[in-house]
């Protein structure tokens, strides 16, 4: 059997796509829930804005490392010409969630609820739209 390349990247994208938007279900869930601390909340939006960054270079071919650093991703986005749609400093307050603030509870929030959940919904709308391109 032969596997398109080009179907092969889509399905990848689209399950990490699929990825990211779980983890804004887990996110905008646990935001209801006023005993949560944030940086559980933080972490869900930036494994979602993790995936969805990866989706893009899935689709676009581009080898993704296996790492939590936004900063990272940025770049190499942006070397291949694709402008993330947060800025950096939106990238650099979601990167602690990732690992750091999940074992610490003395954690200062670096964004707000509101913020992560723009950040999200904006990254996965960005994504949504390069891998449904034609």
């Amino acid at each position: 059997m032969t596997v398109n390349l080009e179907e092969a990247k889509r399905r990848v994208a689209a399950e990490l796509l699929t990825l990211a938007q779980h983890d804004q279900e887990a996110m905008l869930i646990l935001m209801q829930a006023k005993t949560i601390d944030f940086a559980i909340i933080g972490f869900h939006a930036q494994q979602s804005v993790e995936k969805a960054m990866k989706a893009v270079m899935a689709m676009r071919g581009i080898t993704y490392p296996r790492s939590h650093d936004l900063i990272q991703l940025h770049d190499m986005l942006s070397s291949a010409t694709l402008a993330c749609p947060l800025s950096k400093d939106t990238l650099e307050s979601l990167n602690p969630y990732a690992v750091s603030s999940r074992y610490n509870l003395e954690t200062d929030e670096l964004l707000s609820e509101t913020q992560a959940q723009v950040a999200v919904q904006a990254c996965l709308q960005w994504a949504a739209q390069h891998i449904n391109k034609k």
